[in-house]
């Protein structure tokens, strides 16, 4: 997956976007990059992970072919 920029927290609204932001990364590095067991280390179904992972502009990289 592709790190979004750091997001600077601007007061509550921000600091709970960025916590939230850096737990679905620490997840999906857990996970190593799986959605299925990124979301269920999380607590969260897959398609809640996913519209999250949107919201941040959390993308996975595209694979490579050989």
């Amino acid at each position: 997956f592709i790190d979004p920029a750091p997001c600077p927290p601007a007061g509550l609204d921000g600091k709970l976007r960025c916590f939230e932001r850096d737990e679905i990364l620490g997840a999906l590095r857990r996970a190593g990059s799986n959605h299925s067991r990124a979301a269920s280390i999380l607590g969260l179904k897959r398609t809640t992970l996913l519209y999250r992972m949107r919201r941040h502009g959390i993308a996975l990289r595209e694979k490579k072919d050989g």
